[in-house]
């Protein structure tokens, strides 16, 4: 939890589910880096040993592999936002985030209060 409201911070990131934090420190990074750790070749012969049966090179291996996907993942996100941004923008404006959505896009209420 605290590293959420960490990345939010930091990244600046207005993601009320905070799935991008939550995917890049949990699932996917640790699971990837999991494997250059944990790999045995009695489990899958046709594999590689991990650095805890002292092979060091799969966690090196796994780590780069890693940094290129996070890199990638940026780049491509960043070139399509920007984008999106340039033609039709990413946010509404201050009035119809007050009013609600509900109203200012779809013209109706979501909600009877």
């Amino acid at each position: 939890m605290l590293g959420r409201r960490v990345a939010r911070r930091v990244l600046a990131v207005d993601h009320h589910l905070a799935v991008v934090p939550d995917q890049l420190r949990y699932r996917g990074t640790f699971g990837a880096l999991a494997t250059g750790l944990l790999a045995t070749t009695v489990v899958n012969a046709g594999g590689a040993n991990g650095l805890f049966y002292g092979n060091a090179k799969l966690l090196a291996i796994q780590a780069v592999a890693v940094a290129a996907v996070l890199t990638y993942s940026f780049v491509v996100t960043y070139g399509l936002l920007k984008a999106l941004d340039k033609f039709m923008g990413l946010r509404v404006s201050r009035e119809d985030e007050m009013m609600g959505l509900d109203l200012s896009e779809h013209g109706e209420a979501g909600y009877n209060w």
